[in-house]
């Protein structure tokens, strides 16, 4: 019969544990960074110019994917029907930037022809800024 000898747990070198909480430290402080990084809004439309039977999209971004207050578009009804909306968002990492963004678009028509307002519209505490558009005949 052949004694029974403990079998040694391997330890983590030192070096390694330094390695891991050196890469853990950055890879938060990118991201404390980012998600404490002034927000900025903006809206964008896909055409400036249109007729009465087309539509345009309509993007409000918010440069902050932790942004958590959905943009008010009530005043977009005015002068268009709301016919679709989507959400994304979307994150990356390049050259050690860390950059997030949230989007919502919009597809609107447009009630009458002229030149018609894209509100400057409120998300939280920012707001856009106005867009004019052209629809004609």
């Amino acid at each position: 019969m052949t004694p029974m000898h403990p079998i040694k747990q391997a330890q983590p070198s030192t070096k390694s544990s330094f390695w891991i909480i050196a890469i853990f430290s950055l890879l938060f402080g990118l991201w404390t960074n980012a998600a404490t990084a002034q927000t900025q809004v903006r809206a964008t439309v896909d055409r400036n110019q249109l007729s009465l039977d087309e539509t345009l999209t309509l993007s409000l971004t918010a440069d902050s994917i932790s942004f958590s207050a959905d943009p008010e578009v009530q005043a977009l009804e005015q002068d268009f029907r709301i016919l679709n909306q989507q959400e994304s968002s979307r994150s990356s990492f390049i050259n050690g930037k860390v950059s997030s963004l949230r989007q919502w678009d919009y597809t609107l028509s447009p009630k009458r022809k002229g030149n018609l307002s894209i509100p400057s519209i409120q998300m939280g505490k920012y707001r856009t800024r106005p867009i004019t558009v052209t629809v004609s005949d």
